[in-house]
């Protein structure tokens, strides 16, 4: 077994051994899923149970056999295997720093995976921590969080590109975010100059009415949208995503992909 694995599970007979009574939430976009003993931080190296995570309707699975499991989501499919890191899809292969691994017959998946392949949103709750998250301790008690997700980074020219963007609110009070029109953020695509090949907006028409959207604490807004990539040529590409909020600075995100003929 590789060194310094973390695993989320529901260890019964070390709790039992040590009288250990201690409980913890995570949430995989926004679905508590509740286990009695886990680390003090989670990394992308911790797994999840497989069957906690069907359980909270994340996803459904295909079970091939005890070492092989079919993730299906979005209308798109997911190979994975135990020990291996290449996961096969219809989207594109691509390969975990973690492979999936079973224990005591559990197939165990890295949070690596939910985060990086289904693009999923995990959270942790009562202090505990992800990598390049917040550190709570150097955060004031209302703090924002952008980000954006991709569904891949090279396409064909008839493929869409699909944007997941989110605004989380990392602390424990409510945040008001204001508006001054129905439009809550801009879309983006330059060439590799720079230059502006697309804009989201400019095609649409939006009411100019303020509007305020209050963001729970330990919440998130989310938006999601496509692009026709027909109506770019073969290269290198780069996607802005902006938040148009009058209230609060956000940095816009940029991401890069690249059309193939």
């Amino acid at each position: 077994m590789r060194k310094n694995i973390k695993i989320l599970f529901l260890v019964i007979a070390i709790a039992a051994l040590f009288s250990i009574s201690a409980s913890a939430q995570i949430q995989v976009e926004n679905r508590n899923i509740d286990f009695d003993l886990i680390p003090d931080q989670i990394t992308a190296d911790i797994y999840i149970p497989i069957e906690k995570l069907v359980d909270a309707d994340l996803f459904d699975i295909d079970r091939v056999s005890s070492n092989r499991y079919i993730v299906l989501k979005n209308n798109n499919y997911y190979i994975l295997e135990n020990n291996e890191k290449l996961v096969r899809t219809n989207l594109r292969n691509r390969s975990l720093e973690y492979a999936p691994v079973v224990i005591n017959q559990h197939f165990l998946v890295p949070v690596e995976f939910l985060e990086e392949f289904l693009n999923f949103n995990v959270r942790v709750e009562k202090g505990l921590t992800m990598p390049d998250r917040i550190d709570r301790d150097d955060q004031s008690e209302n703090e924002l969080r952008f980000r954006v997700y991709l569904n891949d980074d090279e396409f064909e020219r008839y493929e869409r590109l699909r944007l997941r963007f989110e605004i989380m609110n990392t602390g424990r009070n409510d945040v008001n975010l204001r508006f001054n029109s129905a439009q809550k953020y801009n879309i983006y695509v330059k060439n590799r100059f720079g230059r502006v090949l697309y804009s989201w907006a400019d095609s649409k028409i939006f009411s100019q009415a303020v509007q305020n959207i209050e963001i729970e604490g330990r919440d998130s807004l989310r938006f999601e949208e496509e692009i026709d990539l027909d109506q770019f040529r073969e290269g290198r590409y780069y996607v802005e995503v902006e938040i148009t909020a009058d209230n609060y600075q956000f940095d816009p995100i940029e991401k890069e992909f690249e059309i193939d003929d």
